[in-house]
């Protein structure tokens, strides 16, 4: 048995990122995980994500939305991306083309936001992370992932891709909102 530590944040939103990265690095420290899956639509989060978290040989991807996606979504912000990249933060590549829950056959997204935008957004970007080939089926990772702006939710999961959403293992919730 093992007895682990969840924080609860009162509120959504950007106010908690630092604290999701000291949960993260916490996490971290046992040993178990190398790679850290953040969302970051400007390519803020994963910057904080690469100054806060100061476990050696932990690989940190940064996920935003893909080119082919900015007409309706947020363009990163290419001098946040910069300062990730000489940090070490390698960010998602243009292709392939990556499958949003709302484009999933199912309840899996809607279950998700069930337990928070956050946690929702920190799931599928581990599942982009696999599908462009960032990380690899079956790996034990930390997603992390906000709602709005920032980061307010981690969890540690087994990577999939979205063709395989019924292998996704949810093994530990980190932090979240309430």
């Amino acid at each position: 048995m093992r007895v682990a530590e969840i924080c609860y944040f009162d509120k959504p939103g950007a106010a908690n990122t630092d604290d999701v990265m000291a949960a993260v690095n916490k996490r971290l420290k046992q040993g178990d995980v190398r790679t850290v899956v953040v969302a970051s639509t400007t390519g803020s989060s994963a910057l904080r994500a690469a100054e806060l978290i100061d476990v050696p040989d932990v690989k940190i991807c940064g996920i935003h939305f893909q080119s082919g996606q900015w007409d309706k979504m947020a363009k990163p912000d290419e001098a946040l991306l910069a300062k990730a990249r000489a940090l070490g933060v390698v960010f998602i590549p243009d292709s392939p083309p990556t499958t949003f829950f709302r484009d999933i056959d199912g309840e899996s997204a809607d279950t998700l936001r069930k337990f928070g935008q956050g946690v929702k957004v920190a799931t599928e970007v581990v599942l982009w992370a696999t599908q462009t080939g960032m990380i690899d089926p079956g790996d034990l990772v930390i997603g992390v992932g906000g709602t709005g702006r920032g980061s307010d939710a981690a969890i540690v999961c087994t990577a999939t891709t979205p063709e395989e959403i019924g292998k996704l293992a949810i093994r530990e919730i980190l932090c979240k909102p309430l």
